[in-house]
């Protein structure tokens, strides 16, 4: 048996969560990392030894472009991918090939989006009822090939985390994570219209983020800002200012941490997000979250959202100014569970709280 995994950013998401399980599990089979053009060796490998010390081994990693890389996806029989991938080979008789995306959709994807790209699959996945017309549509395909199941890497929030946020502010303050997603994009060709300001971060000025470290020190509250792989933002981290009580992980700075997103959220005391299907997987540790709405406006025009529905019932404690993000910090610390949203069986109600990895690879006939 021969597997072959993808992911955007390299190994990391869902498939990565995917190849933990079976490595755990010990199925055999051989394993292939298909690694982008820019993918650096070296950080991934010192991933693999941080989470499989014992069984890298079994991980050979190969340029996805390549003669090889190509070879080895066709030959394959099982091929876990997260952005789609060879999208102009057919899936052969002996394959299967599962779409595991990279998050459930608020934004546009797919076929529903300005920018469709035909992806080929034998499954995809959707974590509840609200999502299954939408994941159909979206790929094109039946609902036969939707698996009801929650996200692999949702799995991590139900395991311990051995990652400290005092590594990273040398203090053992309770930690808010801000997750923003991008306004404007170093890779692609999806952005808003808007101006990206030198020193801004998801619609807040540096004046109010100078402000807003102010009031974490009072409240003795770390922020930790973790940006879009995608966001420009990456490209200008000279320009992004040292505050006492933030600190901004671009791209580079969270891979060199070498832990998966939810592995580092996992510790985390709330969250903080405006579009991202982030949101969504947070859900499942009960945990505050605040939702900032700045520009929904101009989002949902540029963008567009998937769909009213899921719109609707996108709750959080509503960040609309610097005054109300201080509100948010203030109550995560002293009444979390006042503002906790209660919407996590509206879109995770598929979840095996810890078993997702298990449960499907058992669907596609994987583990028995």
């Amino acid at each position: 048996m021969k597997f072959i995994f993808s992911s955007f950013p390299d190994f990391s998401d869902n498939s990565f969560v995917i190849l933990k399980y079976i490595i755990s599990e010990k199925i055999p089979g051989k394993i292939y990392w298909l690694v982008s053009k820019s993918g650096n060796i070296k950080l991934i490998r010192e991933k693999m030894m941080n989470y499989f010390p014992t069984d890298y081994s079994r991980i050979k990693l190969v340029k996805k472009n390549s003669v090889l890389g190509i070879f080895l996806y066709l030959s394959a029989n099982y091929i876990f991918e997260t952005h789609g991938m060879f999208e102009k080979f057919p899936i052969l008789p002996w394959q299967k090939k599962i779409n595991l995306w990279h998050g459930m959709p608020l934004k546009k994807i797919g076929w529903l989006s300005d920018h469709p790209v035909k992806m080929k699959m034998s499954y995809s996945i959707s974590t509840a009822p609200i999502f299954n017309e939408i994941i159909e549509q979206a790929f094109k395909i039946s609902n036969a090939q939707v698996i009801p199941i929650g996200l692999p890497r949702n799995d991590l929030f139900f395991k311990k985390s051995n990652f400290n946020f005092s590594s990273l502010f040398g203090n053992e303050y309770p930690t808010i994570a801000w997750l923003p997603t991008y306004r404007k994009n170093n890779i692609g060709d999806i952005n808003l219209s808007v101006e990206q300001k030198t020193q801004e971060i998801g619609g807040f000025s540096y004046n109010e983020l100078e402000q807003l470290d102010s009031y974490l020190g009072t409240q003795q509250t770390n922020l930790v800002v973790k940006l879009h792989p995608m966001d420009i933002l990456n490209l200008k981290t000279a320009e992004l200012a040292n505050f006492k009580n933030i600190i901004v992980l671009t791209a580079t700075k969270f891979s060199n941490l070498c832990i998966e997103v939810n592995d580092f959220l996992t510790n985390t005391q709330a969250l903080v997000t405006d579009y991202s299907s982030v949101y969504f997987d947070y859900l499942l540790s009960g945990h505050p979250i605040g939702v900032i709405k700045i520009d929904e406006n101009e989002y949902a025009k540029q963008r567009g959202f998937v769909s009213e529905e899921v719109l609707s019932k996108f709750e959080g404690f509503k960040i609309q100014d610097v005054y109300s993000f201080q509100e948010f910090i203030r109550i995560s610390n002293e009444n979390p569970n006042s503002i906790s949203p209660t919407s996590v069986d509206i879109f995770n109600s598929y979840d095996r709280k810890g078993d997702n990895s298990k449960i499907l690879l058992e669907y596609i006939g994987i583990k028995k």
